[in-house]
């Protein structure tokens, strides 16, 4: 057999195309739908509480001071299994239960992809490559500021500048703790042997 022969017998595969370097890998998608149910477990009581405090600036401003817990369902199957799309999967999933179990109905699987890209689309310009504070930081700086100046006006309530500030401050803050609860359990789920890492 020539050399030449030998080249064209050789048959290369991409690492990112390996099974199970991918989110759709059965091992990554079970872990993600996992988090996902746990999420939702957050989402549901969050849900109900954010409608009865969120008629007032000081309510909304206490529901800010919640944002870390609402991060935390759409950060953790991320950080957990680091792979591109983990996030948007489990907010899909987290939407299709809170149809049923929150009062958004239908519009809580939109609000709930909108919560996933709000963190999926800053690692995403990153390419993926800072599954760090960095990534995580940026990604929670998105997510609560997004969400803590743009409350009221979804709600309809009329407050001050000084109190909209506060409100994107406060949601900024819970969304950096969210983070580092995250993280916290990230680790003990990977001590514990739960999580895929990147092959």
């Amino acid at each position: 057999m020539t050399a030449g022969e030998n080249d064209t017998l050789q048959i290369h595969t991409a690492r990112a195309d390996r099974p199970g370097n991918s989110v759709l890998h059965t091992r990554t998608l079970m872990t993600v739908a996992a988090c996902a149910v746990v999420g939702a477990v957050v989402v549901i009581p969050l849900s109900y509480v954010s409608i009865t405090l969120a008629v007032s600036p000081v309510g909304i401003m206490a529901v800010c001071s919640l944002m870390g817990l609402w991060l935390l369902p759409f950060m953790l199957p991320g950080a957990l299994t680091q792979k591109p799309g983990a996030i948007m999967i489990a907010a899909l999933i987290i939407g299709i239960i809170g149809t049923f179990t929150t009062p958004s109905g239908v519009s809580s699987i939109l609000g709930n992809l909108i919560g996933g890209a709000l963190v999926e689309i800053p690692l995403a310009l990153l390419f993926y490559k800072h599954w760090n504070w960095l990534g995580y930081g940026l990604a929670a700086s998105t997510f609560g500021l997004f969400n803590g100046l743009l409350y009221s006006s979804m709600l309809q309530i009329q407050v001050t500048t000084p109190e909209l500030l506060l409100m994107g401050t406060i949601a900024l803050l819970s969304s950096l703790v969210g983070v580092a609860i995250t993280l916290v359990v990230v680790r003990s789920l990977r001590r514990a042997g739960i999580g895929v890492r990147n092959h």
